[in-house]
């Protein structure tokens, strides 16, 4: 409670408003983890209901086979998830729907069981007992699946009407009464919730100022949508706010803030994805969107964490040895932190194998300047160990934690600085990488493009390959990524 207070404090004293006070449901709550867990749901009840189904249709065969009836159940259970998927079983709108909820299931199982009752139809010597036994249990399922569905839908009401599964936006807008207006408009519809606004013309100093209270809020607090009105005619303004507001993982909307008529009707109107409902009659732009939302984040991060693991468990030797290494080769900690820029621009500490001096420079000075060739505050062993890219083993304990990705953008430090200017001031595009978390290894650093960035060209080039790994992403990229830095890693030209 007190954290929610502190970033009222924050958000209030920087000329933004909050619409609501933030309640643990509402913070937690989704319309994607709701429909998640719908869906997690159905799947384990089909994989039991699979699993006992072939257990009991097999029961001749010996009970070492299991392996191949959980295989099988498995299979079975993707292929009716699909089905329900076909049946659009779970969008929301259809969730909230009990009647219409309950006839999609139905029908979806009902389909589904077609391969279930086919081997007691075909089979000869089948008994009419065991065929209307099938039936039964078939009809008794179905029947389940539908009854759920009413329940479910009365429990997404209640979230619903609670505003803990609606769509949550934050609106910056040029003035408090073009935000009021915007506001009401959205407001319109049940399932959106404006939980907070922030006014630029009631507040001094430069825009990146004035949108600092706006991006503490945000990184704390759930926020499915981020809507921007601004007149077409402060393009300047437009430019430096979607540049700020374009480092959070959010879907960033644009709606012009037009003369005369705010709801001005266009025709004819495309919705646009992850657009809340209610802007149907109004100019809206996509600046930016959410990468690897949904499955594809959950999927992406189990991912990294289990390879982090395994990794760790075969360098573990290696990284005692080093670290015994490190003691007797220099005195200090073997372990170096330095504070690096993540996930929504959030600053996390980085753990690395230590290679420079401990005496040599102050632990602040040593974070605003960055490594150079022939480093005179490195060591032997600490050169040996940046030189294969051995002092990153560490990191996995980072990957652990939640705090960075096997693959992904290099993480940055907050001082670091191409062409006499900070990264983030250097190159438009930049905050843009703090939409996933930071990895290891990157799609940027197995093309070349790791080590020193002296002049805008070559921070320019890490930001354009990473940008291409976060807009592409698969699990066979990221595993031609790290096949790609086993072959690299040791003795780069960069590396020092």
């Amino acid at each position: 409670m007190d954290e929610v207070l502190e970033i009222a404090n924050v958000v209030r004293d920087t000329g933004n408003t909050i619409t609501g006070a933030v309640s643990p449901l509402r913070r937690f709550a989704s319309r994607w983890r709701f429909i998640a867990c719908v869906q997690a749901f159905d799947f384990l009840i089909f994989f039991l209901a699979g699993l006992w189904w072939f257990q009991g249709f097999a029961q001749q065969q010996t009970s070492s086979r299991w392996l191949l009836y959980l295989v099988v159940a498995l299979i079975a259970t993707a292929m009716i998830h699909c089905v329900f998927q076909c049946f659009r079983a779970y969008d929301f709108a259809v969730l909230t729907c009990g009647r219409e909820a309950a006839i999609r299931a139905f029908c979806a199982g009902l389909v589904s069981s077609g391969p279930f009752l086919a081997p007691l139809l075909i089979q000869k010597d089948s008994s009419n007992t065991s065929v209307a036994a099938g039936c039964g249990l078939v009809a008794t399922g179905l029947a389940g699946i539908a009854v759920m569905r009413l329940g479910i839908a009365r429990l997404a009401t209640v979230l619903r009407q609670a505003g803990a599964v609606g769509c949550r936006i934050y609106i910056v807008a040029d003035s408090t009464e073009a935000a009021t207006s915007l506001t009401s408009a959205l407001e319109r519809s049940p399932d959106n919730r404006v939980v907070g606004t922030c006014s630029l013309s009631s507040q001094n100093g430069s825009l990146e100022t004035a949108l600092e209270g706006s991006l503490s809020f945000l990184r704390i607090n759930p926020v499915d949508v981020v809507i921007l009105k601004l007149p077409l005619s402060q393009r300047d303004r437009l430019v430096a706010a979607a540049r700020v507001l374009r480092s959070l993982p959010r879907t960033i909307l644009f709606t012009p803030s037009l003369e005369g008529d705010d709801d001005i009707v266009v025709h004819p109107v495309t919705q646009t994805a992850g657009q809340p409902d209610g802007l149907g009659q109004m100019i809206v732009i996509k600046i930016s969107d959410r990468p690897l939302a949904g499955w594809r984040w959950v999927m992406k991060d189990m991912q990294d964490r289990t390879l982090a693991l395994a990794f760790l468990g075969i360098v573990a030797p290696v990284m005692l040895a080093i670290t015994i290494a490190i003691k007797m080769s220099d005195p200090g900690p073997a372990f170096f932190r330095q504070k690096r820029l993540g996930y929504a621009g959030n600053t996390f500490d980085i753990i690395k194998f230590r290679t420079m001096r401990v005496a040599a420079v102050p632990p602040d000075a040593q974070a605003l300047r960055l490594t150079i060739r022939d480093d005179p505050r490195v060591f032997p062993l600490g050169r040996i160990l940046r030189k294969t890219s051995l002092d990153e083993l560490p990191q996995l304990l980072n990957v652990l934690r939640g705090d960075m990705w096997i693959v992904g953008p290099r993480p940055h430090s907050p001082f670091a600085m191409a062409g006499g200017m900070v990264y983030a001031k250097a190159i438009q595009e930049y905050a843009a990488r703090y939409r996933i978390k930071p990895g290891i290894t990157g799609w940027a650093q197995v093309c070349g493009w790791r080590g020193p960035t002296d002049t805008l060209e070559q921070l320019k080039n890490r930001v354009e390959h990473d940008l291409y790994y976060i807009e592409n992403w698969s699990t066979i990229f990221d595993i031609r990524i790290l096949f790609k830095t086993v072959s690299c890693a040791f003795g780069h030209e960069n590396a020092f």
